[in-house]
């Protein structure tokens, strides 16, 4: 619980573009919070495979368990594990959506500067040749002393 709470905060913690309706988040903080909660469910599924250990005989006797459904533990992991891929692979779903908006957002971004900046390198051309066409000197000019 405590890594999806972590991914849940990292979510929280994105940048929300409304025009969008998209989150962009930090991928590689993303994708270890993914494979920390991999590990972690590889890790209970190793142990519950182990067999359990016998209890020391001092221990004293304690009354049986309830009965429970009669589905044997093999047949409880392989849906646990495909409930924990399901999840695994929502969220690699949900980060792969936001990065693709956020690539299209820093698409659009790029597209709008790279405009502005051609603009402004226009305008730039255009006074430095207003400024060359005032300095030459035309050819009907008389540039020396004038007579009185």
């Amino acid at each position: 619980m405590k890594v999806l709470d972590q991914l849940e905060e990292q979510i929280n913690q994105g940048f929300f573009l409304s025009f969008m309706n998209k989150i962009v988040v930090d991928e590689k903080k993303i994708f270890t919070i993914i494979n920390e909660l991999r590990s972690l469910v590889s890790e209970h599924f190793a142990k519950s495979a182990e067999p359990a250990p016998s209890e020391p005989e001092d221990t004293p006797m304690q009354e049986p368990a309830a009965p429970g459904p009669a589905v044997p533990a093999a047949e409880n992991d392989p849906q646990d594990e495909a409930a924990a891929r399901d999840i695994v692979d929502q969220a690699l779903r949900k980060a792969e959506q936001l990065r693709h908006g956020a690539d299209k957002y820093a698409d659009s971004l790029l597209a709008g500067i790279e405009e502005r900046l051609t603009s402004a390198l226009d305008s730039v051309r255009k006074g430095r040749r207003a400024i060359e066409d005032r300095d030459k000197p035309s050819g009907g000019e008389h540039h020396g002393s004038s007579e009185i």
